[in-house]
């Protein structure tokens, strides 16, 4: 489990069939499956020493050698390349979040270092914590040693991979969202590929099928585009890629393209990287535009291994689907793509997808639904409903707010009180709210419909890629109490019709902390009148002691 962790292309199954040669590898299994489980600190001497056991152990899985190679000095390279984070989706509702490379240079002794340059690699032994204080993903650029396997690039021990294109200082802004990567205004430009392996093998929708599963048609009302223009009210938009190949066939949108590899029982990556390669072969490698406004969607053959879903690129052109079901999921393209405009997942409790209030959860195998957008947190960062978004600092004052759903956000009856979103700041986390109204572009949301819903993420600007967690659902008179800061948030009613609003009020944790410090100074006062009144009464006691003994003398 835990070598399918570090290495998801390859299933538990598949790991399951690696001879363990002793037993000081059978152990490092052991520590690297609850090294991964508990999703320790990576990049550590622990995590490449486990990770160099997968390699010892699977060596056949990992390359067509009989033996993985080991990090000498002599076999290491010298890389450069683009950082990249990608997003895996399983079949089981679980997820995989790993670290790509996608090579500009590579040098070294070794002979496999002068074959991958321009190609994309699987990155292991990379520190998660100093990835994400220093790295953006499809911004950043990194210096690397390390050894390749295959697809995969394992860095060596005790190397630290050098960083340009962003700022190394931990705790920098990482806000890449409608600032640095507009996705309003013109048309992004989106191009799905139907790959067909060398025995023929591939999806069983057509061309013009395929066109409509993602820019709709007559019996595809709920597709990519449509819930991109619906939810965004128009803000961002695709359109079909128009273009030629450099033979100059026509392409629009939508086209199939022939690889020299088998698809049954292989791995994803490998697959990928072939249809990836031969794509800029075929359009020429300027197609994607400059700056890159075109995003792919690669449709592969069934039967490639593992029990994956689909997965895509943060801040990057490619996504990838699996087989008949996912390329015709509208929820699956709209969550890979949401994850190219810079969206990461949406969570409840302890799972990353278990947020069913909208696309950044879990994916569905349909065609045609479900029918809802984001929840708050998103909609905040997509900055699509921007103008009836509000903050609520805590303050020594209750405050009141009219929320409406996003279904109600042209509505003609609203006024400027009426609200989309409101973030409530303070603490280790902010938190965000919204009316999950169960209408129109959002009647298919699959969780607290009509109910309002309170999100919480990473404090910060809420822009750039964090996970955001579902923490509550509440229905009229219902409350959350935020346990970092205080803050209260009530439902007073949700009520009304055109359109339906949500009132709730937020009790800050400025007027809890006042009316603690009123009634512990009230106590130190009455505390000081107590003593001090014993004290009188005592010494008046002694007194008349004193004067009866000296009337007696």
């Amino acid at each position: 489990q835990g070598c399918a962790r570090l290495y998801p292309r390859h299933s538990v199954s598949e790991w399951l069939t690696c001879p363990t040669a002793s037993l000081p590898i059978t152990l490092a299994a052991i520590v690297v499956a609850e090294h991964t489980r508990l999703r320790m600190a990576r990049g550590s001497q622990l995590h490449t020493l486990s990770a160099l056991a997968c390699l010892l152990c699977g060596g056949g899985l990992l390359s067509t050698t009989s033996a993985a190679p080991l990090p000498r000095a002599d076999a290491a390279c010298q890389v450069t390349g683009g950082y990249v984070l990608v997003d895996v989706e399983h079949e089981d509702g679980s997820g995989f979040e790993g670290h790509s490379l996608e090579i500009t240079s590579s040098s070294g002794r070794a002979a496999l270092c002068g074959q991958h340059a321009g190609s994309f690699v699987d990155l292991v032994g990379l520190d998660t914590k100093w990835a994400e204080a220093n790295l953006v993903s499809g911004r950043s650029v990194l210096r690397v040693r390390g050894v390749f396997n295959g697809q995969v690039l394992t860095i060596a021990p005790g190397d630290v991979p050098e960083v340009s294109g962003f700022p190394q200082v931990k705790g920098a802004s990482r806000s890449v969202g409608i600032q640095s990567f507009p996705h309003f205004g013109a048309k992004k430009k989106l191009l799905v590929v139907r790959v067909v392996d060398s025995p023929d093998s591939a999806i069983s929708d057509s061309l013009s099928q395929l066109r409509a599963n993602v820019f709709g048609g007559p019996d595809d009302s709920v597709n990519l585009v449509e819930r991109y223009q619906s939810c965004s009210y128009g803000k961002t938009t695709f359109e079909a890629f128009e273009g030629e190949t450099v033979t100059g066939e026509m392409v629009n949108g939508v086209m199939e393209l022939d690889i020299d590899v088998n698809a049954i029982g292989a791995n994803n990556d490998v697959i990928r990287e072939a249809a990836r390669s031969k794509l800029f072969d075929v359009l020429g490698p300027g197609f994607l535009g400059s700056p890159r406004d075109t995003y792919v969607m690669l449709m592969l053959p069934p039967e490639t291994s593992g029990g994956w879903i689909a997965y895509a690129y943060v801040n990057y052109w490619l996504s990838v689907y699996n087989g008949n079901t996912w390329s015709r999921s509208a929820s699956a393209h709209t969550h890979e793509v949401g994850h190219n405009l810079n969206l990461a997942h949406s969570g409840e409790a302890n799972n990353q997808y278990a947020d069913q209030t909208g696309m950044m959860g879990y994916s569905y195998g349909s065609d045609e639904g479900p029918k809802m957008c984001f929840n708050p947190a998103k909609n905040w960062q997509l900055g699509w409903y921007e103008d009836r978004a509000a903050i609520a600092a805590p303050t020594s004052e209750t405050s009141k707010y009219k929320l409406v759903g996003i279904a109600d956000y042209e509505n003609s009856n609203l006024d400027d009180d009426h609200k989309v979103i409101l973030k409530v700041e303070g603490g280790p986390k902010d938190y965000y709210i919204g009316y999950n109204r169960k209408i129109g572009i959002n009647s298919g949301t699959a969780e607290a419909g009509n109910q309002v819903t309170v999100v919480e993420r990473d404090s910060g600007d809420g822009l750039d890629y964090a996970l955001s967690k579902l923490v509550a659902k509440l229905s009229a008179q219902g409350s959350y109490k935020i346990e970092s800061s205080g803050v209260t948030v009530t439902v007073d009613s949700i009520a009304g019709n055109d359109p339906k609003v949500a009132t709730i009020h937020v009790v800050g944790a400025v007027a809890a902390a006042i009316s603690t410090t009123t009634v512990a100074a009230a106590a130190v006062v009455l505390t000081a009148t107590i003593s001090t009144a014993t004290v009188a009464t005592v010494a008046l006691a002694a007194a008349t002691v004193a004067l009866a003994a000296a009337t007696v003398a």
